[in-house]
């Protein structure tokens, strides 16, 4: 075996042994649930924030998502700008 073969025969390996399917998970590691059912839903039980999306405002790219932020009074806190996709003029920071 080569280090390039570890990844094909480590899912080979946890099919037979453990009947794992990978495919079975990606529908919970989609971005908009896990952002939206796992982040948000975090920042809600820690802080008592809440998130309601918004697609009334003018944004630069059309890949970001655009989030009010508000307390557990319903007041807004915020907007939160998801900018979540790499590209060559975005550095981080």
């Amino acid at each position: 075996l080569q280090a390039w073969d570890w990844s094909h025969y480590a899912d080979k390996l946890r099919s037979a042994k453990y009947g794992f399917d990978e495919s079975q998970l990606k529908p919970y590691l989609e971005l908009t649930s896990v952002l939206e059912r796992g982040v948000f839903f975090a920042a809600e039980q820690l802080y008592g924030i809440t998130f309601k999306r918004r697609t009334d405002l003018p944004v630069y790219r059309d890949d970001l998502r655009v989030y009010d932020v508000f307390d557990n009074n319903g007041k807004q806190l915020a907007i939160f700008i998801a900018d979540l996709y790499a590209r060559p003029s975005k550095r981080g920071g």
